[in-house]
């Protein structure tokens, strides 16, 4: 007995690795939430890469969808393809106002981590002179110029905000790939 209502179909999705990315950083700003302090940072900088990936595959996944040979613009750069992309979809960016302004912040960070650089650190200190020539003192400078690396400068806040603002734009793109009716990641089904 055959069942009319039945249709065969061919499913497509491409998956986005961004979800899952996002709930990475989702867990590891949990986990760093629970740490003892002196440990938050091995959750924390983990959660603001995992922002910087999202990002990353964000474009790549509504890259890909907007441009046919979206292989040509993989080379740019990140903030050259959120450009790109945002543009396409006639949205407004300003690196001056959020959540552009942190999304800035998350490019800074993973190209810091990306293309780590040794940092000379400078600092004179009065250190004591023994009597057998040793020297007591701190011998480590702490000054502002290890607090500009990308690894100093992290807090549950800062992860937070990175994972908000890559939401947000996630939600812009979306929304805009709609009003203007242009493409966006999606499911695709066709009938046989």
């Amino acid at each position: 007995m055959a069942n009319n209502n039945l249709v065969e179909a061919v499913v497509s999705v491409t998956e986005h690795d961004y979800n899952m990315f996002s709930a990475i950083s989702i867990h590891q700003i949990e986990q760093a939430k629970k740490e003892e302090n002196g440990h938050k940072f091995r959750w924390i900088i983990p959660a603001m890469v995992f922002s910087a990936f999202k990002l990353e595959a964000m474009c790549n996944s509504f890259g890909s969808a907007l441009f046919p040979q979206w292989e040509e613009y993989e080379q740019l750069k990140l903030k050259g393809k959120v450009l790109l992309i945002s543009n396409a979809y006639e949205l407004e960016v300003d690196f001056g106002v959020e959540p552009w302004q942190t999304i800035n912040e998350v490019i800074r960070f993973r190209n810091d981590l990306v293309h780590s650089k040794p940092r000379t650190i400078k600092e004179t200190q009065t250190l004591v002179k023994m009597d057998n020539g040793n020297l007591l003192g701190a011998l480590y400078p702490n000054t502002k110029a290890r607090k500009k690396a990308a690894t100093q400068n992290y807090s549950i806040e800062k992860a937070e905000q990175f994972a908000d603002a890559v939401e947000q734009v996630h939600y812009m793109w979306m929304h805009y790939s709609i009003i203007k009716q242009l493409p966006s990641p999606q499911f695709h089904i066709t009938k046989k």
